[in-house]
């Protein structure tokens, strides 16, 4: 914007890449801090019951814009009633970067599947794609400590560290979470929780 030697035209396509990235940054320090207080704070009072389908809705029309432009088909197959219990904002931000991890690494025109089922008194939460995969090596550090993020489909980038913020979430709330993968097929990321 300061820079006098740019272009207007060179300026108006320059814009939805800058937007893109201050998006993705204030997304990134959004979960970071969150992350962080829930880290300091050991007395979590926001633990309740909560249906999960909510949570979904909200997420998917935050992420709107990005499922149209990749012409994404989403279907969803959960039962109202499925609920868990823990901290719905804990939760938001967990499937917030499943479903970014799932539109990043999904080609133009691909399938995202999202299901919620009761399973011996848990909550079974998966997300499914049919995009470009993870590599055997890749899978065994994701829940590890940070790791180097791969480019999706269309260059977006990442931090690496989501899916470990994730595994910290879902564990303080005595859940599971975990990753199948194949290169080339596709990834389905769960998490299950208690029954809400």
């Amino acid at each position: 914007m300061i820079d006098k030697s740019i272009t207007h035209s060179e300026f108006i396509e320059m814009t939805p890449t800058v937007f893109n990235k201050l998006e993705h940054t204030s997304d990134f320090l959004d979960t970071l801090l969150f992350w962080i207080n829930s880290q300091v704070d050991t007395t979590d009072t926001n633990i309740k019951a909560f249906k999960i389908d909510e949570v979904v809705s909200k997420e998917l029309m935050h992420l709107e814009d990005k499922i149209k432009q990749k012409n994404l088909d989403i279907t969803v197959n959960m039962d109202k009633n499925v609920g868990a219990f823990a901290d719905p904002s804990s939760i938001r931000i967990v499937i917030h970067n499943f479903l970014t991890n799932a539109i990043k690494f999904s080609n133009r025109g691909g399938l995202i599947e999202i299901s919620a089922l009761k399973e011996n008194n848990r909550m079974l939460f998966c997300i499914k794609d049919n995009g470009i995969g993870i590599s055997e090596q890749h899978l065994t550090n994701l829940f590890k400590s940070r790791v180097n993020s791969l480019q999706g489909t269309e260059n977006e980038s990442g931090t690496g560290m989501g899916l470990l913020f994730c595994k910290d979430l879902i564990e303080k709330y005595n859940g599971k979470i975990w990753v199948e993968s194949k290169l080339d097929i596709g990834t389905r990321l769960c998490f299950d929780l208690p029954l809400g």
